[in-house]
């Protein structure tokens, strides 16, 4: 039993260490929206988030499987054990450390959740802009400057140059 706690204890403060990573990826992705940095980094920490959350799901099925001996052991349906209840059924030895990182994962999760609901609003935002911007260019074949063979358009109107501001 000893062996069982110790070992869910172990993963999930590596859990908690990959959420505390993607929490910071998070507010670096914020940080990179929000100063509408280079495309290519934002692809980069997308590509190291991905790499996180596989990181993650490796350590949620070592975890599924140590709350399945546990639930045998404390003749629980395995379904109904989740952290809360570990906590509630830890001996008291291990009871302070569950405490202790059922809380930080809440937390860190929260912010996560917090944090990429910002990211989505400020993404929404760019993509509004960008169709707005695309639809001003994108205008109408007969506001082109340029025929489709190439050749310059006589009367044409370069409406991004004529417009005012």
């Amino acid at each position: 039993m000893q062996n069982i706690l110790s070992s869910l204890k172990e993963i999930l403060e590596e859990e908690n260490l990959t959420y505390q990573e993607l929490l910071g990826s998070s507010k670096e992705k914020k940080r990179i929206l929000l100063e509408s940095r280079k495309p290519d980094e934002l692809a980069t920490l997308v590509a190291r988030e991905e790499e996180l959350v596989e990181e993650l799901r490796k350590k949620e099925e070592g975890r599924v499987e140590l709350l399945g001996e546990l639930a045998l052991k404390w003749q629980v349906k395995e379904g109904d054990l989740n952290l809360d209840k570990v906590v509630e059924l830890a001996p008291i030895d291990f009871k302070g450390e569950f405490e202790r990182i059922r809380e930080e994962l809440k937390g860190s999760i929260g912010q996560i959740q917090r944090i990429n609901r910002t990211n989505t609003r400020l993404i929404r935002a760019s993509l509004v802009t960008i169709n707005h911007i695309l639809r001003s260019v994108l205008r109408e074949e007969k506001n082109s400057v340029y025929q489709k063979k190439g050749e310059w358009q006589k009367g044409g109107k370069a409406f991004l140059l004529d417009r005012k501001v």
